[in-house]
């Protein structure tokens, strides 16, 4: 294959990309919508939620279209699926940036006589008239097609909505069942962990939240309820992150979770540079844990050994603190979520509880597609066609209000067959008595005159030919008084007048007046 065919079907690829991606935004905007909080939370220059309306966001609508809900499996699926296309899109771009410094060779000439160029175009020419690569193209194109298109991975009888490039893709292995594909978290084993750090039974599911919740902010550390320095405690905090970062990369996987991580990694040295307001206990390191009254006393301690040393053995679990701060506030919906279940477990009888959970278990267990979905009607190129012909107009007449051409007696009645050229409005033509009268009075005639160094005034009215128009200004300019100004305005009215072409005009039995053309069309038509 050569290299300017490699980088065609490269651009052929991504192009289908963008297309498929569209499609599914098309079908269910949702995909899109559900992630723009956390996508503001992630990248706050993005004033992404400014510009869609919440109203929009609530009735799932595009444009002025509104789209049917999907389940969550299906969202999520698709959502997974358009993540992988991104990862596609992104190796190729990748590869076509490697061509560049071959192509500013390539366009190189050293003898400067454009023989390269015409031999590459000579090339082109004799492959177009072969034909071959161009029903190659063709038949490529439409295999890449079907390969990102929806439901291609369908087979017989069993319907999925998945294409060929994500049909292996299974939610039901990122997610368990009692997470309902990241709406809640399962922290019923992370609890019973805790209970084990803590050393403390008593401790509810609900005060096991409230303390995730504390990383939100800075409780865990001005209030911790362990001691940080344990074992226990660091252990925990470890298999904490793991699930909260698996959970939050399951669950909103168009984020830029590469980038989020940089971010983060780098925020790390100033996180534990600076310290922690504590009142009334002063400022907290957060490395060593200690306050200090006064600032410059916090900065001699940084550069001491003992917080140095503190930093290198904590380093992984400040590291992890650091982390969980910022999971806890990208999670912060799942949380909430997760805590509204678990207050109506607690206001549940029991037939209520197993009723709710059995929902969310037949949800888990049911295909993400069913085949009684509302689909939008997806017109091939024929039925388009016939719906929309080429000639649904061929004697260009004006639109009406409907958005149909006018009739055409309307059309000859309204005297829009007859042109009028104005001079001064670099000869564009007007059609219809109507509009040519009303256009004296509009910016485009007015700056026409302006344009001849004449200033508009309603003088000029009636004046399309620009060596009139000068006469009649070279005129105002010598008059002096009333009288010849108003003789001069009289005689360059009929002087145009005169010029243009006389045409007789008729009444109708209803006394509607014409020219006497259009009387004689209509008619002829049987329409008078």
């Amino acid at each position: 294959m050569s290299s300017l065919e490699e980088k065609r079907a490269i651009l052929e690829e991504l192009e289908v990309i963008e297309g498929a991606i569209s499609a599914r935004i098309e079908r269910n905007p949702e995909i899109y919508y559900s992630y723009l909080k956390e996508l503001q939370l992630v990248n706050p220059d993005e004033k992404v939620l400014d510009n869609i309306s919440k109203d929009d966001i609530n009735s799932n609508r595009i444009y002025v279209n509104k789209k049917a809900r999907r389940s969550r499996k299906q969202l999520i699926l698709q959502q997974h699926e358009i993540a992988r296309f991104l990862q596609r899109y992104w190796k190729q771009v990748k590869r076509l940036n490697a061509f560049k410094s071959d192509d500013i060779e390539s366009l190189r000439d050293p003898n400067m006589n454009f023989e390269t160029f015409e031999a590459d175009i000579k090339e082109l020419q004799e492959r177009q008239a072969e034909g071959a690569d161009s029903e190659s193209a063709i038949s490529s194109l439409e295999r890449k097609r079907r390969e990102y298109s929806m439901f291609s991975a369908s087979s017989g009888a069993d319907q999925t909505i998945l294409s060929n490039v994500g049909q292996f893709i299974d939610v039901n292995k990122l997610f368990m069942w009692e997470e309902h594909y990241g709406e809640y978290l399962f922290l019923e084993r992370l609890h019973q962990d805790w209970l084990n750090v803590v050393k403390d039974g008593s401790v509810t599911l609900l005060q096991f939240i409230a303390f995730l919740e504390s990383f939100a902010g800075t409780g865990y550390l001005t209030a911790p309820p362990v001691d940080r320095n344990s074992k226990r405690y660091q252990v925990f905090i470890q298999k904490l992150v793991t699930y909260l970062e698996g959970a939050f990369r399951n669950t909103y996987p168009l984020l830029n979770h590469r980038l989020l991580e940089n971010r983060i990694s780098q925020s790390f040295e100033s996180y534990i540079a600076n310290p922690v307001e504590d009142p009334p206990r002063g400022l907290l390191c957060i490395a060593c844990g200690k306050h200090f009254k006064v600032g410059t006393v916090f900065a001699g301690h940084l550069l001491g050994k003992k917080h140095a040393q503190s930093v290198t053995t904590k380093v992984a679990t400040l590291r992890a603190e650091h982390t969980l701060h910022y999971l806890v506030i990208y999670l912060a919906t799942s949380i909430e979520n997760t805590r509204a279940l678990v207050e109506r477990k607690y206001a549940f009888t029991s037939g209520e509880r197993n009723r709710e959970m059995a929902t969310i278990r037949d949800a888990y267990d049911a295909p993400a597609y069913s085949s009684g979905e509302p689909e939008d009607v997806i017109e091939t190129p024929q039925q388009q066609q016939n719906a929309h012909p080429d000639d649904v107009n061929p004697l260009n007449l004006p639109l009406g209000p409907d958005g149909y051409p006018i009739p055409y007696w309307l059309y000859k009645l309204q005297g829009l067959d007859i042109e009028y050229a104005c001079e001064i409005c670099g000869n564009h033509v007007y059609k219809g008595r109507r509009i040519f009268e009303r256009h004296f009075q509009e910016q485009r005639h007015a700056y026409g005159l302006r344009c001849l160094g004449i200033e508009p005034s309603p003088a000029f009215k009636d004046i399309y030919n620009i060596a009139e128009a000068q006469q009649l200004f070279q005129s105002l300019q010598s008059s002096t008084g009333p009288a010849g100004l108003a003789t001069r305005r009289a005689g360059a009215i009929s002087s145009s007048a005169n010029t243009r072409k006389l045409e007789v005009e008729v009444e109708d039995e209803d006394g509607n007046v014409m020219t006497h053309q259009v009387y004689e069309d209509l008619k002829k038509q049987g329409l008078l």
